[in-house]
């Protein structure tokens, strides 16, 4: 995706109607990973709330096997993405490896659902309970 945004604006000419419904199709995690940062208009929309509501900071494999995000994309997420839209997180997928690192990234005052994968429960209780 980010070698299309370097091909003569291509996005410029596309509605932002028109470019909501061409991320809806691609995980949001993706999306912005890949489009956030580049340009205010894309920001925008890629932020825009009926996006990233609900972020699944995973992937599932061929197998439906949960799979952590590559660290470049977390890492990109947790320092840049995260602390601009955690406010807007209504709902978090993570998994056992990026769990605290996401939690630690942003203020979430929004959320409401918390879905956690690979996650052992003495881990989560550690977690949530700081101990």
């Amino acid at each position: 995706v980010s070698d299309m945004l370097n091909e003569q604006d291509n996005f410029n000419v596309l509605p932002d109607e028109i470019l909501l419904r061409i991320f809806e199709k691609l995980p949001a995690a993706c999306a912005l990973y890949s489009l956030f940062g580049h340009t205010q208009r894309l920001n925008n929309v890629v932020c825009d709330s009926t996006l990233i509501s609900h972020l699944s900071a995973m992937r599932w494999d061929s197998t439906q096997s949960v799979q952590h995000l590559p660290i470049r994309v977390l890492h990109r997420l947790c320092a840049e993405v995260l602390p601009h839209i955690g406010p807007q997180l209504e709902g978090l997928d993570l998994e056992r490896r990026s769990l605290r690192r996401i939690l630690h990234a942003a203020d979430f005052p929004n959320l409401r659902s918390l879905g956690l994968y690979n996650v052992q429960l003495q881990a989560a209780a550690t977690i949530f309970t700081r101990k």
